[in-house]
């Protein structure tokens, strides 16, 4: 339980891919690694204004519609966002679904339409696409670079660092909040 921690406004986390992607066995909700349940947990406990989720593309096909499911049964709408890295302009093509969940239906609406909206100003605003033409950008052997990106290290295991949380699209899902709970002129 919460133990009496009170007015949460935001949490954010990325729960364990392994039970999801589509580099493994794709158990789900059989893998003993499957964190989704405690995500919903903690959001049904602290009861937060908002909650950003996420996980890997493979998650859509194995997880996400149990999840989105979970998260209603405590009372809070979610909208899923499939946002590539290279959106935000990050040298990777690895897509992430990314969920904004609120307990009003036309809040986290309004609130997926903005970052949206943000995402889509941006695309004159650095090259390349998610077409997954290797030389877009003369990627290096490892999918994504790990420079400048925030990445911790010794995180670059296998040659590739994976997926990693982008904290560039947090912070425009984070500004596509505060637009939202800005006053109405």
């Amino acid at each position: 339980k919460n133990d009496g921690i009170t007015d949460i406004e935001l949490i954010t986390g990325g729960f364990p891919c392994q039970p999801y992607s589509r580099a493994g066995k794709r158990k789900a909700s059989f893998d003993d690694r499957d964190m989704a349940p405690e995500f919903v947990r903690l959001v049904e406990d602290v009861k937060p204004t908002f909650a950003i989720g996420e996980n890997v593309q493979g998650f859509v096909d194995v997880g996400l519609v149990p999840f989105l499911d979970d998260l209603e049964k405590v009372g809070y709408y979610t909208q899923a966002l499939s946002i590539p890295s290279c959106a935000v302009g990050l040298p990777s093509v690895e897509r992430h679904i990314w969920t904004i969940s609120t307990p009003n239906e036309e809040r986290c609406k309004r609130i997926s339409e903005r970052a949206i909206q943000i995402i889509t100003d941006m695309q004159g605003k650095f090259q390349g696409s998610d077409s997954r033409i290797p030389d877009r950008w003369n990627l290096p052997k490892a999918r994504v670079c790990g420079a400048g990106e925030g990445v911790a290290g010794r995180m670059d295991r296998l040659e590739q660092i994976g997926n990693s949380i982008p904290p560039q699209v947090v912070k425009i899902i984070g500004k596509a909040i505060n637009l939202e709970l800005k006053p109405k002129p």
